[in-house]
């Protein structure tokens, strides 16, 4: 038994977000498009979520190989050092958002100068968090 798609009301959005994982380059084609046809949003990052954490103290365009490696980096003195998948982090990466939101955006348009997909394996490292942030903060 199949569930009935979800059409939100006038003014509502949906945001799909994921992380890159094990997906395929088939399997993240089929996911933007399902997004487009349906007019959800979609927020990537790759490798992982944790890299919109990253970019809070670090300016860093190195592909990182996968979350453990992102973490890695998190965990490093002055950031996240006792940072655990789940944690809320917002009240102390708050500060910094506006230095995460500019990183996260000249990331992307440095992938769009260079006409790369963005939702693509070979985007690493990318995250598009910031367009949900920069969204939910002119909603408040």
């Amino acid at each position: 038994m199949g569930t009935n798609p979800y059409y939100p009301d006038e003014g509502d959005t949906i945001w799909c977000v994921f992380d890159r994982d094990d997906n395929t380059e088939e399997m993240l084609d089929r996911a933007k498009h399902l997004a487009d046809k349906e007019g959800y949003r979609i927020v990537f990052s790759n490798p992982s979520f944790e890299l919109w954490y990253l970019w809070h103290y670090t300016d860093s365009e190195y592909p990182l190989e996968d979350c453990q490696a992102v973490i890695r980096q998190l965990k490093k003195a002055g950031r996240i050092e006792q940072y655990e998948k789940n944690q809320d982090v917002y009240e102390k990466l708050l500060p910094l958002q506006q230095l995460a939101l500019k990183r996260a955006e000249k990331r992307l348009e440095k992938l769009r100068q260079r006409q790369q997909k963005v939702i693509s394996r070979n985007s690493n490292p990318v995250t598009m968090v910031g367009e949900l942030v920069t969204y939910l903060n002119s909603h408040k």
